[in-house]
């Protein structure tokens, strides 16, 4: 399998799981309460996602009557698996 068809059925993955992601969020929209949480910037999701206009769609969508909260700071998940590893002393 050559990259170029690993990196086209990758694009079409992504494209279907928008797809599913923007029929989830519509059919919640204005009737029940979504919390989505990720690691990748707002910025990035149309490249994430392969499909730029569905990705605003679904920012849309989600920042309409949306409470937004950016952390910015040290992983604690990074920090427990070096305390569980045994590399920095456990948070009190």
């Amino acid at each position: 399998m050559t990259s170029a068809s690993v990196r086209s059925r990758s694009a079409a993955t992504s494209r279907a799981a928008a797809h599913t992601l923007y029929n989830l969020i519509d059919r919640r929209h204005g009737k029940a309460t979504t919390a989505v949480t990720s690691n990748i910037m707002l910025s990035d999701w149309g490249r994430f996602l392969g499909d730029a206009t569905l990705t605003a769609a679904i920012l849309d969508r989600l920042a309409m009557h949306a409470i937004r909260i950016d952390i910015d700071g040290p992983s604690y998940r990074q920090h427990v698996a070096k305390t569980r590893a045994g590399e920095s002393k456990p948070v009190p």
